[in-house]
């Protein structure tokens, strides 16, 4: 859809792609939900990272509460990937093949915690399975 601006500044909610025949009231809404449930699910990770037994004892979470916990860290990766990780191929970054040595301080930190963050993801979706 040319020249269509989406309403939010949300990073990840702006780079979603809608149909080029989608009319503007519904991109503009299509949006505005993308936005909010992102928010929903950063403020769900929040709310975990700031419960005073995280990282000093097994939490113990619902479906829900771990699913939007689970989106909220997909948020912190792509807007870390977004913002700092740009330069690196998305192959090259979900494999972990590269070169920190290469990287300047600022973007080999961003590396760190994207890695980080992905560790605990897939710990949290082990722990759904189960």
């Amino acid at each position: 859809m040319a020249g269509f601006e989406p309403p939010l500044v949300h990073p990840v909610a702006a780079a979603a792609e809608i149909p080029a025949d989608a009319d503007e009231d519904f991109a503009a809404l299509w949006h505005e939900e993308l936005a909010a449930g992102i928010d929903a699910d950063t403020e769900a990770l929040r709310a975990l990272l700031a419960r005073p037994d995280f990282g000093r004892a097994p939490l113990t979470l619902g479906d829900d509460e771990a699913l939007a916990a689970l989106r909220g860290f997909t948020v912190m990766r792509l807007l870390l990937r977004s913002a700092a990780l740009g330069e690196i191929p998305d192959e090259r970054l979900e494999q972990g093949a590269v070169d920190r040595r290469t990287l300047d301080a600022a973007t080999r930190h961003a590396y760190a915690c994207y890695g980080a963050l992905g560790d605990i993801q897939e710990a949290l979706c082990a722990s759904l399975d189960d």
